[in-house]
């Protein structure tokens, strides 16, 4: 019989250092957090705005931040940028406001910035690299932790979240403003979606590229929550998803699925949708 020697205590199967190395990226990456509480401002801002960004989503890391404001820039770079600059401008505002330190660590403070900021140049009648909307969403973004402190303070007698409502009554405000028409900042002007077939002629017209396009809207439905159209950007959300929380994705892609079979049980319609990438979600 062969000897072996044992391994050595510094040795360790490569097995175990790949699933450690996984375990590092995957989660909250609390490890990482400790570590950045110990590095300069500058390092915990960015940490803080990719956690921001992802807290959209309900998940809490950095890495899967990372990957949805890549996911952002191949839909479009004029929105990831507005997306960023929000979240950005609504993490400094909390942190100046003296509001939870914790809570602004895991980018509690940013994701309704980010919201705010995204769908402002998704909205905007402007279109691309219109520079001067930059000024309401800055104004708009440095008020969203104000928002947050006061509703929080009104709904947590009752123990309710607010989740999204600052963003919700922030961008309400500012389309109600400014509305199709304003000089600087016009809105979208929204109209029926002139691609929906009633159900029953849906059922009789589909053919395999249309029903390819039916299974498409499910990544695209989870794209949506941030404004994206696309159906590569909501699978790369869903990796996103996926590396922090496998749950999560889950939970996504059910309810995704839930809501485009729950338009044809309830006989409203079912949209065939022209995915091409260049169109914005409103159109869509």
């Amino acid at each position: 019989m062969e000897n072996r020697d044992p391994p050595s205590p510094g040795e360790a199967p490569s097995g175990s250092s790949f699933l450690r190395g996984v375990g590092l990226i995957t989660g909250d990456m609390r490890l990482f957090g400790e570590w950045v509480k110990r590095q300069v401002l500058v390092v915990q801002l960015l940490d803080w705005v990719l956690r921001g960004v992802a807290q959209v989503m309900f998940v809490n890391n950095p890495v899967s931040g990372l990957l949805i404001v890549g996911g952002l820039f191949q839909q479009n770079p004029w929105w990831a940028l507005n997306a960023l600059i929000g979240t950005f401008i609504s993490t400094v505002s909390a942190l100046l406001l003296g509001q939870n330190r914790g809570a602004i660590s895991a980018g509690l403070h940013g994701y309704n910035g980010t919201l705010v900021g995204m769908l402002m140049a998704v909205f905007s009648a402007k279109g691309s690299w219109y520079w001067w909307l930059l000024l309401p969403n800055v104004f708009m973004c440095m008020l969203c932790p104000v928002v947050s402190s006061a509703l929080s303070s009104v709904a947590g007698k009752w123990d309710l979240p607010i989740f999204t409502l600052p963003f919700n009554i922030l961008l309400c405000l500012h389309v109600a403003a400014t509305g199709g028409n304003h000089p600087y900042f016009p809105q979208v002007d929204f109209k029926p979606n002139d691609h929906l077939l009633a159900l029953n002629e849906s059922l009789q017209s589909l053919d395999i590229s249309q029903l390819s396009q039916l299974l498409l809207s499910v990544p695209v439905g989870v794209g949506q929550v941030y404004g994206c159209g696309s159906p590569w950007t909501g699978g790369v959300f869903l990796l996103a998803l996926l590396l922090c929380s496998p749950i999560i994705c889950l939970h996504a892609v059910c309810g995704s699925v839930a809501g485009t079979l729950s338009a044809g049980v309830t006989r409203l319609h079912v949209a065939v949708l022209p995915l091409d990438p260049h169109l914005p979600p409103h159109v869509l």
